[in-house]
């Protein structure tokens, strides 16, 4: 019989009185030794041979009399035993465009000191959960100018005090807006956002290119973030110096920020400002850049600009290293209604994208899940005015009773916005 093992008791071992050494106890080895070759000790073994084999035996099994296994016996996991083990959730939305409405509610409800948390307030909840959370600031904060929207965007500095409430880490500046309201505004803006404790990549105000080393519980994330136009501002970089204020779309210039910070961090996210504004699909120059940024190391690409979401995509880089592209995840937060556009809800609709990363020992972190969730902007009135604010769909769509309790209009803007995401999706690049 396989794995049998002949085992005087210790009674008998001790006695050596009466007993036969014939006599066999059938035992299970241990589960380390259960592919070794059965053994079965001779009739002929001396009991000192046997006592020997015993004492050994116990000493290994924790199933006998008691006994506790050895540490050389135990199994080794070297990811708990002898690498640490970090993780992160992260959570990436698009467009942060306060056009005045916004801009006008938070100052009639905070009675004349701009309170902008009631647009942003059911986003709070929802990334509470998270331990990032990055969108894009479209607009700029110059404090020697009254807010402004269309065409050139000026919010009041209160707007990032409801950001960082709502759990916002880092924006990135660089975008179409980044000098509607000159250097000054690119300046003040990152210094006023800063001020409220959230970090800003793809704008500079210290004469080097902008890049981004965020660490989430002690993983390092690279973050650069690139713009495709200036909306005419482009003449403003004329010289060296004020290149490096705006990380401008070139494709040279992203292959060496690339390789100069993927040595230096954990995971690297890119930031792209491009496209063409109300696509539901991206160009081919964005797709074939989007793929040379996972093939020169970025592992997550995050697409802004169009005001409406594009799909997204796993791509596999040359060397095997496998990457996620979303192409754009349009409005967060804006006050871009169908009404306006022709019955067009796409413009209402957004992206959060959710993303868990894993390091172990001193590795690369990997991307060990990623999902996304359906945001839409719904439109109230009340005493203060128009209010525009942000729902996140998921914990609507999974609770039924929480769907019941909101307005009928706002449930239906969540689920036909839920529906329409899902099909852009579905559909591929």
């Amino acid at each position: 019989m396989k794995n049998k093992f002949k085992i005087l008791t210790l009674l008998a071992l001790s006695l050596f009185v009466g007993v036969s050494c014939e006599e066999k106890a059938d035992q299970a080895l241990p589960e380390e030794s259960q592919n070794e070759p059965s053994q079965e000790i001779s009739q002929g073994s001396q009991d000192d041979d046997l006592a020997s084999s015993i004492d050994d035996y116990l000493n290994k099994s924790a199933n006998n009399l008691g006994k506790e296994v050895s540490e050389e016996s135990r199994p080794i996991s070297k990811t708990s035993e002898n690498k640490e083990v970090k993780t992160a959730r992260l959570l990436f939305g698009g467009d942060i465009l306060p056009h005045m409405p916004i801009n006008d509610y938070a100052y009639n409800y905070g009675g004349g000191v701009y309170d902008y948390s009631r647009s942003f307030e059911n986003l709070k909840d929802f990334a509470g959960d998270f331990d990032f959370f990055m969108v894009n600031n479209e607009f700029t904060v110059n404090p020697n100018l009254e807010p402004s929207g269309f065409p050139q965007f000026n919010s009041n500095k209160e707007i990032y005090r409801a950001l960082k409430d709502a759990g916002v880490d880092v924006m990135t500046t660089a975008n179409n807006h980044s000098l509607d309201t000159g250097f000054e505004g690119l300046e003040s803006t990152i210094e006023l956002m800063n001020s409220y404790g959230i970090e800003n990549t793809g704008t500079s105000n210290t004469g080097e290119r902008s890049k981004l080393i965020h660490d989430v519980n002690g993983i390092k994330l690279g973050i650069l973030s690139y713009a495709e136009i200036l909306n005419g501002f482009e003449y403003m970089l004329d010289t060296e110096d004020k290149s490096k204020m705006v990380n401008m779309l070139d494709p040279d210039k992203i292959e060496e920020d690339i390789r100069n910070i993927k040595d230096e961090v954990d995971f690297l996210v890119i930031y792209p400002h491009w496209g063409i504004e109300y696509s539901s699909y991206p160009e081919q120059y964005q797709i074939d850049l989007a793929h040379d940024m996972i093939d020169w190391g970025a592992d997550l690409v995050i697409g802004n600009h169009p005001h409406v979401i594009q799909g997204m995509e796993e791509y596999e880089s040359e060397d095997g290293h496998n990457g996620i592209i979303y192409y754009s995840l349009g409005n967060l937060l804006s006050n871009q209604k169908q009404a306006a556009f022709e019955g067009d809800y796409r413009v209402e609709q957004g992206l959060l994208v959710e993303v868990d990363i894993e390091k172990i020992g001193d590795k690369k972190a990997s991307l060990v899940n990623q999902r996304y969730h359906t945001t839409c902007v719904d439109r109230s009135y009340d005493e203060f005015g128009s209010l525009l604010k942000t729902f996140v769909a998921t914990p609507y769509l999974e609770d039924e009773e929480k769907m019941g309790a909101i307005d009928p209009g706002t449930a239906w803007l969540i689920e036909n916005a839920q529906e329409m995401n899902k099909a852009i999706i579905d559909a591929g690049i």
